[in-house]
């Protein structure tokens, strides 16, 4: 066996920057009644934390949640994060106007990850708490590129939408985004 090296500091900070989502997905912890609303970290300590992932060297900063999106400070967050020369990951669900799209251009932001499960509209309501979302999560993903956003989707695979899987997959590759995952 060869001895692996370990790397020196990590290369990769998950930062869970907020409980709040506007969705109730089966599948899913945030937002669940039973659990402790979670105190988010100051403004103040979130640069702090910036500031110590760049002096240890991180390259890539994963905001998750929740959806780190509905963080009222997530474009100062995202800029802090820009500045200190790491990449910044962002995940959500949200369905985006045109001037979410450019605060998030604005702070910095390059490349998005959305999460879409399904384009069926029944399941969709199901599996999210929510009607529409299909529909109007393609018109946010094609808000995204034509702004100028690198657009990786995600989904999350159950029994109730797996055998749409192919066809969702198929329709994501027509929209031009530029990595496609299921889990």
């Amino acid at each position: 066996m060869v001895d692996q090296p370990r790397m020196a500091t990590p290369a990769i900070l998950n930062y869970l920057l907020t409980y709040r989502c506007s969705y109730r997905c089966v599948y899913c912890y945030a937002n669940v009644d039973s659990l402790p609303t979670p105190v988010e970290m100051s403004l103040k300590r979130v640069k702090e934390l910036i500031e110590e992932a760049r002096a240890l060297g991180v390259i890539n900063m994963f905001l998750t949640g929740g959806d780190p999106l509905l963080h009222p400070h997530v474009e100062k967050i995202l800029s802090l994060i820009i500045e200190a020369g790491i990449i910044p990951f962002v995940s959500t669900k949200q369905l985006l106007l045109d001037v979410q799209i450019g605060k998030l251009r604005d702070a910095g932001l390059e490349r998005i990850q959305v999460s879409i499960d399904t384009l069926d509209a029944q399941i969709a309501k199901f599996l999210l708490g929510v009607k529409d979302y299909p529909g109007k999560m393609i018109k946010t993903i094609n808000k995204l590129i034509s702004k100028g956003l690198k657009v990786a989707t995600n989904s999350v695979v159950t029994p109730y939408n797996i055998k749409g899987i192919p066809t969702l997959v198929g329709t994501l590759c027509s929209l031009g985004g530029y990595y496609i995952s299921a889990l």
